[in-house]
């Protein structure tokens, strides 16, 4: 049908086969508000994936029954005594040592060396800390020596993994035993630089769940050391 002069157009005349009605044109994939949730949600994951990967490349140096247990006897001359520490790494990670260090209730000796006889300990390896004191003489190495089996000591192990982001600390406390001998009566877990451990563990055979969940099994304390 053509045209004519008095027909108008009107809106109302729009054929509803060729024009899309109210409400049908396409619609946003997301509406504002929308795009924030999801990027929330994707940090989320990003962070718990991010905490799991490190989680798993942590390195944990603890005491394990089957590594040994600290020896305090007297070394090569009469005037040093030397004390080890085995340390086993149950973490997921390498750990780089960046140095032992050993806390002792005396000052009589007159020089300490301090060492370990690896540098870096992969997951599963152990590492022995060793402590060398030189004392004046005899008679001062033989009541360094009374002390320490008195009094005990600790020593402290710092590490960081393979990247350097992940900074720990372990310290273990050494006491000699009545009939018994040396053995490791206690560890503590720190995290980076932190004040207060975020673990503490008694000293027995420890292994240790990567979640963060720690497991202790309870052994009876075997063989001698020297003293």
């Amino acid at each position: 049908m053509g045209w004519s002069p008095g027909r108008r157009w009107s809106p109302s005349r729009r054929s509803s086969s060729r024009w899309p009605q109210a409400g049908s044109y396409p619609q946003p994939s997301c509406w504002p508000g929308k795009p924030r949730r999801d990027v929330g949600a994707s940090t989320r994951t990003a962070a718990v994936a991010e905490r799991s990967f490190a989680t798993s490349i942590r390195p944990i140096l603890v005491n394990f029954v089957e590594s040994g247990e600290p020896r305090v006897r007297k070394h090569g001359q009469h005037d040093r005594l030397e004390v080890s520490v085995p340390l086993r790494n149950v973490g997921g990670g390498l750990a780089l040592l960046l140095g032992p260090s050993i806390e002792v209730a005396s000052t009589g000796y007159t020089r300490l060396v301090e060492r370990a006889d690896v540098s870096a300990i992969p997951a599963g390896g152990e590492t022995t800390f060793v402590f060398e004191f030189e004392c004046e003489n005899q008679a001062t190495r033989a009541a360094l020596q009374q002390e320490i089996n008195q009094r005990g000591f600790h020593v402290t192990a710092r590490y960081r993994d393979l990247d350097g982001g992940q900074l720990g600390r372990t310290r273990a406390r050494c006491d000699h035993l009545p009939s018994i001998g040396w053995r490791v009566t206690g560890i503590e877990l720190f995290r980076d630089d932190e004040a207060e451990p975020f673990a503490v563990l008694p000293g027995r055979s420890i292994s240790i769940n990567l979640a963060d969940s720690i497991n202790v099994t309870d052994e009876a304390f075997v063989g001698e050391n020297d003293s």
